[in-house]
C-alpha cells in the first residue's frame, strides 16, 4: 500500500531555567532579543520566515495536497494561527528527536515523513524535489540532506558555518529529514537517547562506539563506515544526501544569519 508522504515542520523552543543569568539565555536562544516571541517570525524581506518555509513547502510538487504539520510550543499557538494557513498545528515535544518520533508514531507504518524546520527561509521546491528523488526508498528507511563544503565554498567563500569532517566528505546539514513510520523509529529512539546524554560525553561516545570516536578523532572516519555503524546499532538504513544548492546550508540560528538571508533575499540569490 502507497502512502501520501507527510510533513513536519519544526518549531519549538528549548525551554529556559528558571532563574537563569543572561548570558546563559542568550547561549540557549542567541535570538532572543531580536525575535523575542518566536524566531519564526522574523521578517525577511516582509514575509515572516515561518510564510516563506511553508510557501515553499507548499509549491513543492511532491507534498502539495498533503498533511503539513507544524510543531510548536504549545503556548504560543495564538501566535503561529494567523501564519500557518490551517495547516496542522502540534505541540512540541522536549526536543527535535522527540517531536519527530511522536509524529512517527501517530502516522501508519510505511508513511514516508519529511521534516524541515522553521528558520531554513532560503528553502526552495527545487532543493525539497531534488532530495526526495534522490533517495532510493527502497534501500532507505531514513535520510538527511547536506551540502559539501566545496559546494557551500564556492558560493560563500566568508561566510561561517559549522562542517563536519570525515575522512571522505566535510559537509554542514541543510535541515532536511526524511523517513519511513514504523521501519524508521529506532533510529529516532537513539537519537533521543544521545540528546538526553549531551551533557555528558563519556556516555555519549560510549552510546555512538569509542571506535567511531577514535577514527573521527585520527581523521579516519569514512562516511560509509559511519552509516554502517548507526545502521548496525538502530537496524534502520540511512543515506546522507549531499546537494546541489549552497542555500540549502543557511538557517538562521544567530543574528549574523539574519543580515546573510535578509541580504541574499534582497539580491534575489
Amino acid at each position: 500500500m502507497t502512502h501520501k508522504m507527510a510533513t513536519l515542520i519544526l518549531a519549538g523552543q528549548r525551554p529556559e531555567p528558571e532563574n537563569a543569568d543572561q548570558r546563559t539565555l542568550d547561549k540557549i536562544n542567541p535570538l532572543r532579543h531580536v525575535a523575542p516571541v518566536h524566531k519564526a517570525f522574523l521578517d525577511m524581506q516582509g514575509t515572516p520566515m515561518i510564510t516563506r518555509v511553508l510557501q515553499n513547502i507548499e509549491a513543492t510538487n511532491s507534498i502539495c495536497n498533503n498533511t503539513i504539520s507544524i510543531a510548536i510550543p504549545h503556548h504560543l499557538k495564538n501566535a503561529f494561527e494567523p501564519h500557518t494557513n490551517s495547516h496542522h498545528l502540534i505541540s512540541s515535544q522536549t526536543s527535535p528527536a522527540t517531536t519527530i518520533l511522536a509524529m512517527l508514531d501517530s502516522l501508519p507504518a510505511g508513511t514516508p515523513l519529511l521534516v524541515t524546520s522553521c528558520d531554513h527561509p532560503l528553502l526552495t521546491p527545487q532543493m525539497v524535489e531534488y532530495f526526495l528523488n534522490t533517495i532510493d526508498q527502497d534501500i532507505y528507511q531514513g535520510a538527511a540532506a547536506c551540502v559539501t563544503q566545496d559546494v557551500f565554498r564556492a558560493d560563500y567563500p566568508e561566510a561561517k558555518r559549522t562542517f563536519i569532517n570525515l575522512s571522505d566528505i566535510s559537509f554542514s546539514g541543510a535541515n532536511l529529514f526524511w523517513f519511513k513510520a514504523g521501519a524508521a523509529n529506532p533510529l529516532l529512539q537513539f537519537w533521543r537517547s544521545l540528546e538526553e546524554n549531551r551533557k555528558n560525553p563519556l556516555k555519549m561516545a560510549s552510546q555512538i562506539g569509542f571506535e567511531i570516536g577514535a577514527l573521527y578523532l585520527a581523521g579516519r572516519l569514512s562516511l560509509a563506515k559511519t552509516k554502517t555503524t548507526l545502521t548496525k546499532k538502530t537496524g534502520v538504513a540511512i543515506d546522507l544526501v549531499p546537494l546541489p544548492f549552497a542555500q540549502a546550508a543557511i538557517d538562521v540560528d544567530k543574528p549574523q544569519d539574519i543580515d546573510l538571508v535578509r541580504s541574499l533575499l534582497t539580491n534575489h540569490l
